[in-house]
């Protein structure tokens, strides 16, 4: 059941920034970054101190809510407009302010002036009436907001939607395969062009790195995969070349050759996982 709160639109929020392609992104501008954490932050903060606010009173004996909110609940609500007009910002997101908060922030801000207690019931009536109407526009806000953030991240997938990342890994069993061959039988003819088979694994890699970088997908966190596969392959490919004075010895290419495929079918899984995230359609 979807969480129709504040928290409920930021938590949706957050959870499309981090997608790692959107999280990418806007990591390249590290000051709008902060400037983003701190506006959801400051957002759901001064959320928390309004239903607090709103909790104690109704439960409290006295019914303080027939007086004047404390002053740190009305720069609160003062605060709140603040903190979403700059989410607005560090998304690059137009913001219209609604007419209704004008007036709600003139409202607290001459009661924080005002020193003299000007709680009476009518009054209080017209604070907790702010302070759901403020709740209502803001939800309608973030809400625009995870509309628009899934609108951009349905449009690129589907983008790519056709196009399988997995496919890129589809040639490499019969490589393996005769690598094995290879490896088991210094009589295969499959060993004298094991260099052959060794480049295909590596543009089956390539095409999948391409595949990534067009889709704008961070690959940092595998980088290491690359690496060891790199390095791995070419020992094989060295130990197949007879002109290239090699240490390693048959045992020590089928450890290689069994790792370099237990690397690739994590690229594999990887390739897959990003073909069904990017053929996934919202529900709302």
């Amino acid at each position: 059941m979807s969480d129709n709160t504040l928290y409920g639109r930021m938590s949706e929020i957050r959870d499309l920034i981090n997608i790692p392609r959107k999280q990418h992104v806007l990591l390249q501008d590290r000051a709008m970054w902060h400037k983003l954490c701190d506006s959801m932050d400051a957002i759901e903060d001064t959320e928390k101190v309004l239903e607090n606010f709103l909790k104690e009173d109704v439960k409290s004996s006295n019914k303080s809510i027939e007086h004047l909110p404390p002053y740190e609940v009305l720069d609160t609500v003062v605060a709140q407009q603040a903190a979403v007009k700059n989410l607005h910002g560090a998304f690059n997101l137009s913001y219209t302010e609604d007419s209704s908060l004008a007036k709600i922030r003139q409202v607290c801000i001459d009661a924080m002036e005002d020193s003299t207690d000007r709680g009476d019931e009518n009054d209080s009536i017209k604070i907790l009436d702010l302070i759901t109407t403020q709740r209502s526009i803001f939800w309608k806000s973030l809400n625009d907001i995870v509309k628009t953030l899934k609108k951009e991240d349905l449009k690129h997938r589907r983008k790519f939607a056709g196009e399988r990342l997995s496919s890129a890994f589809q040639g490499t069993t019969y490589p393996f395969e005769k690598i094995y061959d290879a490896i088991f039988s210094e009589d295969s003819p499959h060993a004298l062009i094991a260099g052959f088979y060794v480049d295909e694994i590596l543009k089956s890699v390539e095409k999948f790195k391409t595949g990534l970088e067009k889709r704008g997908e961070p690959d940092d966190n595998i980088s290491y995969i690359y690496e060891n596969l790199d390095y791995s392959l070419q020992q094989i490919k060295a130990y197949f070349t007879k002109e290239t004075p090699t240490h390693i010895k048959e045992k020590d290419v089928y450890i290689f050759a069994y790792f370099v495929r237990r690397q690739v079918r994590e690229l594999e899984q990887i390739a897959q996982d990003l073909d069904n995230e990017y053929n996934r359609e919202y529900i709302s």
